[in-house]
């Protein structure tokens, strides 16, 4: 059993639904087309054959880089959506840098449970549905169910060794950056001042972070600002009113700085606008039945699976 599969699969897919969500708004999808979309991701990322293949089908060892991005962009295209090369490999670095980020800020091995549970209650939002619903909660009933076999010791290796894994990974992801929680060699901000986005996130660590939704209090923000002009602190005055447009955040206090201007700040939009998400019609069997998404991709897995075993049993002749 290796419970690092299992929840760096669960929670890269998750903030991959995030990013997925956030861009098909973004490109005006139908809501229906987004629904499906997401459905389809959902379901076939929680599939519990799937789940239990990636805990106890490695004999104990973690995924390599390489697997688990073949089994994300498998999951990533096993709906109507497609993405070319280039938005995998932008929508790839942002998955593992906001893991790895939330990782670093947790203080304790309980904490990647509420990482996940956070996770998944953040993909429930997204078009709510009680089959989805029945689905997250049995889900989360598997997830206690092989964490509560192990001590505390055990809990925390496995965090460690989540770290371990994350760690190659450096790359500059310009939400972080704007939001004061990344510097620009691409390691995190360790004590951001003044920052009440890392106050909210680093306490709700999971939470979709793309959401255009005001989280934060005006009263809360526009102090946030105040205290930016009187103290150094990693964002200024014109980063936080940009930070305010990108996560919805509406407030006619935004109070008045002397802070220099920083020039190209980004919209949340163009932060993400690599990852291009493009629809096509679903595939059908030769019989002409249509044959659904999570079929195929298990079907995938299962091929996979015997290609690999037919080669360690090629190496071993």
């Amino acid at each position: 059993m290796t419970l690092e599969n299992l929840f760096l699969t669960l929670n890269l897919g998750c903030e991959m639904i995030y990013v997925i969500d956030q861009r098909l708004n973004a490109q005006h999808v139908a809501v229906d087309k987004s629904a499906t979309v997401l459905r389809d991701l959902t379901e076939v990322l929680l599939d519990h054959k799937f789940l239990n293949y990636i805990t106890t089908g490695y004999e104990n060892k973690m995924l390599t880089l390489q697997q688990a991005r073949i089994l994300l962009t498998d999951i990533a295209c096993c709906s109507l959506m497609r993405l070319d090369m280039n938005s995998m490999d932008k929508l790839w670095e942002l998955m593992v840098m906001m893991l790895k980020w939330q990782l670093f800020v947790t203080e304790n091995a309980q904490n990647l449970m509420d990482i996940t549970f956070r996770h998944l209650d953040g993909i429930a939002r997204l078009f709510p549905e009680m089959r989805k619903s029945i689905l997250i909660d049995s889900t989360k009933q598997i997830i206690i169910d092989y964490w509560d076999q192990l001590n505390d010791g055990n809990k925390t290796t496995v965090v460690n060794n989540m770290k371990t894994w994350l760690k190659p990974f450096n790359t500059k992801i310009s939400i972080l950056l704007r939001l004061g929680l990344q510097n620009q060699d691409g390691s995190f901000v360790v004590t951001p001042v003044n920052n009440d986005f890392f106050d909210y996130y680093s306490k709700n660590l999971g939470t979709n972070i793309y959401a255009k939704t005001a989280h934060l209090q005006p009263k809360d923000l526009a102090k946030a600002v105040k205290d930016a002009s009187r103290e150094p602190s990693p964002l200024n005055t014109r980063e936080f009113d940009t930070l305010f447009d990108q996560l919805g955040i509406s407030t006619e206090t935004r109070a008045s700085s002397s802070l220099p201007v920083v020039p190209n700040v980004l919209s949340l939009s163009d932060m993400l606008g690599d990852v291009n998400v493009n629809l096509e019609a679903q595939n059908e069997t030769e019989d002409g039945d249509t044959k659904t998404h999570l079929e195929m991709f298990m079907k995938g897995l299962n091929e996979r699976g015997r290609q690999e075993s037919s080669s360690e049993l090629g190496d071993l002749v």
